[in-house]
């Protein structure tokens, strides 16, 4: 028995390595199972839901809202750009609380949501989410995620009008006229068949010019997401690749 720093030769020797430190590779997975011995085992599944899996964060929501879905605001509009994996989100506001009406109608068409801009990037971190059901862990491989920022697209559309307004508006006078230069060049056919934009530019074009998919927001379907993505079908047992000793070896 062994009492304060002593003990006696009954508690036999314990084998060090070249530094001083235990010897794991002596410990028998016994020893190891009586230190800290498993409770529970968890069955992990990998699966795949019946469409891609896109995670849509929220940074700029109440920390209070996170625990209670009850107060989460409705989404009354879905848009999405496949090409360009641009989200669009449009959040109903109270118009009860700090809400100009007057204001909204005369300078901003009536505005009455808030609209939140994404783009979905490739999830490079190997993300999952994760579902249990009946003491078995699912896990749904993350496609892209997207960060959900406030834009003021309705002030933007006004300006724009404005500004067209402002053009109809200004008086042309015929008679002025201005010295043009034209320069011209010759490509060659190597040039010709290159892009001219490239990188940001040529996103930021394709975005603008790609056209808005509107989707339907459904609420109140986890359960049946869960039924869908726990099928038997559609699910893959994952297998230990080492033995218990080896992985309780690997904890100390």
């Amino acid at each position: 028995m062994s009492s304060g720093l002593f003990v006696t030769d009954e508690d036999g020797d314990v084998e060090m390595d070249s530094n001083g430190k235990l010897d794991k590779n002596s410990q028998t997975s016994e020893a190891i199972e009586e230190d800290d011995p498993v409770v529970h085992e968890i069955p992990i599944n990998l699966t795949i839901g019946p469409c891609p899996l896109h995670v849509l964060q929220f940074p700029n929501k109440p920390k209070k809202l996170a625990k209670n879905m009850a107060q989460h605001p409705p989404i009354s509009g879905v848009r999405y750009k496949d090409e360009s994996s641009i989200w669009e989100l449009d959040v109903p506001l109270n118009t009860h609380v700090f809400f100009d009406k007057d204001k909204a109608a005369e300078s901003w068409n009536n505005v009455d949501v808030q609209s939140l801009k994404g783009v979905a990037v490739d999830n490079d971190m190997l993300q999952y989410a994760g579902v249990m059901k009946q003491g078995q862990l699912y896990l749904i491989p993350v496609e892209k995620v997207a960060q959900m920022r406030p834009f003021f697209k309705y002030i933007d559309s006004q300006q724009q009008v404005r500004k067209d307004e402002d053009a109809r508006a200004k008086p042309v006078n015929p008679k002025a006229k201005k010295n043009q230069v034209l320069t011209m060049s010759v490509k060659s056919s190597s040039e010709a068949n290159q892009n001219r934009l490239g990188g940001a530019l040529l996103a930021h074009k394709v975005a603008e010019e790609e056209e808005f998919k509107s989707l339907e927001w459904r609420d109140n379907t986890f359960e049946a997401f869960v039924e869908e993505v726990t099928k038997e079908e559609t699910t893959i047992p994952l297998e230990p690749m080492d033995d218990n000793t080896a992985y309780l070896l690997k904890l100390f």
